[in-house]
C-alpha cells in the first residue's frame, strides 16, 4: 500500500510540475515579445489572464503587462493604472507589493517624495519579511534623504540596519546615516558612533572600509574601533546585540564634541605574518574546513595576487558562516576603491571555493569578477564573466542597463557610457536599447558623430517599433549633420509613410546591412524591391497608353476594327496591326480588347476619351524590354523615361538582399533570388553589386552548392565593372588573390 500511495503522489507531483512548465512557456513567449513587439506581448499577457483567471500565472502576467506598458511602451500613465489595479486585485501578496514598489519608484524618480514614501510603505506592508519589503523600506529612507528630511532618513536607515543585519543594503544605509550625521546635521558624536557601528558590525564590507577611512580622517583612536577578534559573541549571545554601539544619540540631540586627535589605527595589526606569508587565525580555536582550504596558497595567474594575503586575521567567515561569502564581501571594499587586481583575486577565489554549492551571490560574484577583469584591461575574460552572471540570473542585464540610466539621470555621463558599453553584446537582443541610451548620453556630451552612430545602430538592430531612435536619428541628421534629404526619409518612417516608399525602405536596409543586421536588411530590401516593382508597373502602365479617336467607339461595339483604328495604333503607339486581329467586347461602351498574335491591347473609355493600354495583360520589365527591342516606340520611350532612372536602385537592392541572405546562411534563397532576377532582367549581370553577390555566394565555404571558380570570376567581374568596388577588392584580398 505504501508503494502504491507513493506512486500516486509521485504522479501527482509530475502533473503539477508539468502544469507549471506549461505555464512558464506561455509567459516566456510573451516575455520575448515584450522587447520586440510590446503590443503583442500585452495581448499575450491578457490572454493568460482571461484563460487562467486567479492562478499564479495570471497574476504574474498581470504584473508583467504593467511592466510592459511602463518600460517597453513608454506609457507610464497606463502602467501606473495597471499597477494600481494589481495592488487592489491581489492584496497582501508579492504581486501587490511589487506593484506598490513600482508606483513608489515612479514617484521617486519624478521627485514626488511624499507620494513615493506612501507607496513604498504600502509595499512593505503588503509583503512583510520579504526582499520586496526590505528594498521598499530602504527606498523610504532614500526618499526622505532626497527630500532633505534628514532626521527621518537616519531613523529609517538605522532601524533597518539593526533589524536586518544580514541584508545586502544594511551596511550601505548605516554608512549613509553616518554621513548624514556628519555632513547634513553636523552631529559629530553621532557620526563617529555610527561609523564605529558600521566598521564593527559589517567589517567585511566595502562600507566598513569607508567607515574606517572616515574615522581615520576624524582622528579617532584605533582603540575605539572594535577589533575583528572582539566581534565573536559568546555562545547563546546575539551577535547583533554584541556588536551594536553603546550609544547612538537620538536625532535632534545637538551635543557636539571635537573628535580625539589620537593617531589613526594600525590596521596592519590585524594580520600575523610568518615566513610563508599571512596566516589566518580564529579566536574560536581550530579553523573550519573553508579556512583550511584557504591555507592552500596560490597566486591568481590573471591578477598576480594571492587572495589570502588580502584577508585580515580572523576573517574566516561572515555572518552567513562561509569563507566564500566572507571573501566576496571583503572583495567589495577593493572594487569600490578601483583596486581591480585585489578585487579580482578575491572574487575569483570565492567562486572557486563555492564550487557547485547553491550560493545566492554567485551571479553577482561573476558580474563583479567581470568588472575586475575589465578594470585590468582583460576585456575578453570580462565578457565571459558577464555572460556567466547573466546565465545565472537574467535580471543582471536589466540591472546593468538600469545602472546606466541612473547615472544618466544623475548627469554622470562618463559612468553611464561605461555601464552601457559594459552591457553591450551580452544579450544581443537588448543591444538596440543600449545603443539608444548611449545616443542620449552623446546628445548631452555634444558628440554629434557618436550620437549619429549610436542611433543608427539602434535603428539597424530594431528598425520596427523603434520610433524614438528613428526620431532622434532624423533630428541629428537634420539639425546637427545638415542632411535634410536623409533626415526626411527617417521622418517619413516615423510618420508611418515609409511602407510605400522604396527609398525609405532602401535607406533603412542599407543601415541594417552596414551594421551587420542581415536578417533585417534582407527584410527591408525585400520591402523596397516590392514597392519599386509596384511603382515601375504603375508608371509603365501610364507610359504605355495612348489616346485614339473617340468616334471609333461605335465600330468597336460592333466588333469592327476599322482601318482608321489601325492607322492610329501606328501613328500614336508605333504599333503595326496585322491583317487578322481579334476584337472582343469586354464591356460594351466602356472596355474592349484587341488580340494580335502574342500581343494584346486594352481599350478603355475614360471620360470622353478612348485610351489604349499596351501589354497590360503581361506587363513586366522583360515584356517591355522585348517590345522595345522589337522597335515598339512607346516601349522604348517608357524604358527611357520610367525604367532607366530606377534600374540602378532596383538592381542594387536585388544584389544586396542576396548578399544579406548569404551572410545569414540562407544560401538557397540567395541563389534563387539571383537566378530569378537574371530571367526578369537579363541586363542585371552588368551590375557590379550583382556580380559581387554571385561571387560571395560561391566562395563561401559553408555553401555546399558553391563553385569557387565561378565565385572568383564573378568577383573579378565586379571589379572590372566598377574598379572602386571596395567589397570585391577586400574579398579578393581575403582569398589571397
Amino acid at each position: 500500500m505504501k508503494s502504491l500511495r507513493f506512486y500516486f503522489q509521485f504522479v501527482a507531483i509530475l502533473c503539477v510540475l508539468a502544469f507549471f512548465v506549461g505555464c512558464g512557456s506561455q509567459i516566456q513567449k510573451a516575455d520575448k515579445l515584450a522587447m520586440s513587439d510590446p503590443k503583442s506581448a500585452v495581448a499575450s499577457y491578457e490572454l493568460v489572464m482571461k484563460t487562467k483567471p486567479g492562478t499564479e500565472e495570471a497574476k504574474q502576467a498581470h504584473l508583467k503587462m504593467a511592466d510592459t506598458y511602463y518600460k517597453q511602451m513608454n506609457d507610464p500613465q497606463k502602467g501606473l493604472e495597471v499597477y494600481a489595479d494589481i495592488a487592489k486585485a491581489y492584496p497582501k501578496t508579492k504581486y501587490s507589493a511589487e506593484a506598490e514598489k513600482a508606483i513608489g519608484m515612479h514617484y521617486y524618480q519624478a521627485k514626488e517624495y511624499d507620494k513615493a514614501v506612501e507607496a513604498f510603505n504600502k509595499a512593505a506592508e503588503e509583503a512583510p519579511d520579504t526582499e520586496i519589503a526590505s528594498d521598499s523600506i530602504v527606498m523610504v529612507g532614500k526618499s526622505y534623504e532626497d527630500a532633505k528630511k534628514y532626521e527621518d532618513a537616519v531613523k529609517v536607515y538605522l532601524d533597518f540596519s539593526k533589524n536586518h543585519p544580514t541584508h545586502r543594503l544594511s551596511a550601505k544605509v548605516a554608512l549613509s546615516s553616518a554621513k548624514i550625521y556628519q555632513d547634513q546635521l553636523d552631529l559629530q558624536d553621532e557620526a563617529i558612533e555610527t561609523y564605529k557601528f558600521v566598521a564593527s558590525k559589517f567589517s567585511l564590507s566595502a562600507s566598513a572600509m569607508e567607515a574606517r577611512d572616515a574615522l581615520k580622517n576624524l582622528g579617532v583612536d584605533a582603540a575605539e574601533i572594535p577589533t575583528l577578534e572582539s566581534q565573536t559573541a559568546t555562545p547563546g549571545t546575539s551577535q547583533v546585540q554584541a556588536d551594536e554601539p553603546k550609544t547612538i544619540a537620538p536625532v535632534g540631540t545637538r551635543a557636539r564634541r571635537r573628535a580625539s586627535n589620537a593617531p589613526p589605527p594600525d590596521i596592519s595589526s590585524l594580520k600575523k605574518t610568518t615566513g610563508q606569508g599571512t596566516q589566518s587565525t580564529t579566536p574560536q580555536g581550530p579553523q573550519n574546513d573553508a579556512a583550511q582550504q584557504m591555507q592552500s596558497r596560490s597566486v591568481s595567474p590573471d591578477f598576480g595576487i594571492d587572495p589570502m594575503d588580502l584577508m585580515p586575521t580572523g576573517m574566516a567567515t561572515d555572518q552567513q558562516g562561509t569563507m566564500y561569502d566572507a571573501m566576496y564581501s571583503y572583495a567589495g571594499s577593493f572594487i569600490a576603491e578601483g583596486k581591480y587586481k585585489e578585487a579580482g583575486a578575491l572574487f575569483e577565489k570565492a567562486i572557486q571555493l563555492a564550487g557547485n554549492k547553491p550560493w545566492n551571490s554567485a551571479a553577482s560574484a561573476y558580474y563583479l569578477l567581470g568588472k575586475s577583469y575589465r578594470g585590468v584591461g582583460n576585456n575578453e575574460k570580462a565578457t565571459l564573466m558577464f555572460k556567466e552572471s547573466i546565465k545565472r540570473d537574467s535580471k543582471i542585464i536589466d540591472n546593468m542597463i538600469r545602472e546606466g540610466e541612473t547615472q544618466y539621470g544623475e548627469d554622470d555621463y562618463d559612468k553611464a557610457l561605461y555601464s552601457y558599453k559594459t552591457a553591450l553584446g551580452l544579450v544581443p537582443y537588448r543591444d538596440w536599447e543600449i545603443y539608444y541610451n548611449m545616443g542620449l548620453v552623446y546628445i548631452k556630451l555634444k558628440d554629434v558623430d557618436k550620437e549619429l552612430d549610436a542611433f543608427e545602430r539602434s535603428v539597424a538592430l530594431k528598425p520596427n517599433d523603434n520610433v524614438d531612435a528613428m526620431q532622434h536619428l532624423a533630428e541629428v541628421l537634420y539639425y546637427r549633420k545638415n542632411n535634410p534629404a536623409r533626415a526626411g526619409l527617417f521622418d517619413s518612417e516615423v510618420k508611418g509613410q515609409g511602407n510605400n516608399n522604396y527609398e525609405v525602405q532602401k535607406e533603412i536596409a542599407d543601415l541594417c546591412f552596414q551594421y551587420n543586421s542581415y536578417s533585417w536588411a534582407s527584410t527591408k530590401y525585400g520591402n523596397g524591391i516590392r514597392v519599386l516593382n509596384d511603382k515601375i508597373t504603375k508608371d509603365l502602365k501610364n507610359a504605355l497608353k495612348f489616346n485614339i479617336n473617340s468616334n471609333l467607339q461605335s465600330s468597336l461595339d460592333n466588333n469592327v476594327i476599322p482601318e482608321e483604328l489601325k492607322k492610329e495604333f501606328g501613328d500614336s503607339g508605333g504599333i503595326s496591326i496585322s491583317a487578322k486581329p481579334v476584337l472582343s467586347v469586354t464591356s460594351k461602351g466602356s472596355s474592349w480588347q484587341i488580340t494580335d498574335g502574342d500581343s494584346s491591347y486594352i481599350i478603355k473609355k475614360e471620360g470622353d476619351k478612348l485610351v489604349t493600354y499596351e501589354l497590360e495583360q503581361n506587363l513586366s520589365l522583360k515584356s517591355v524590354s522585348d517590345a522595345a527591342m522589337a522597335g515598339n516606340k512607346l516601349a522604348i520611350e517608357a524604358l527611357k523615361k520610367v525604367v532607366e532612372p530606377l534600374l540602378p536602385d532596383y538592381r542594387f537592392m536585388i544584389a544586396r538582399r542576396a548578399l544579406s541572405q548569404t551572410r545569414n546562411k540562407q544560401y538557397v534563397d540567395a541563389q534563387k533570388l539571383l537566378d530569378e532576377s537574371k530571367v526578369k532582367d537579363p541586363e542585371i549581370v552588368n551590375s557590379a553589386e550583382y556580380q559581387f553577390a554571385i561571387g560571395e555566394l560561391n566562395v563561401n565555404p559553408d555553401n555546399k552548392l558553391a563553385n569557387k571558380e565561378v565565385g572568383i570570376a564573378a568577383i573579378k567581374k565586379a571589379i572590372e565593372i566598377d574598379p572602386q568596388h571596395q567589397g570585391a577588392a577586400n574579398k579578393l584580398k581575403e582569398l589571397g588573390l
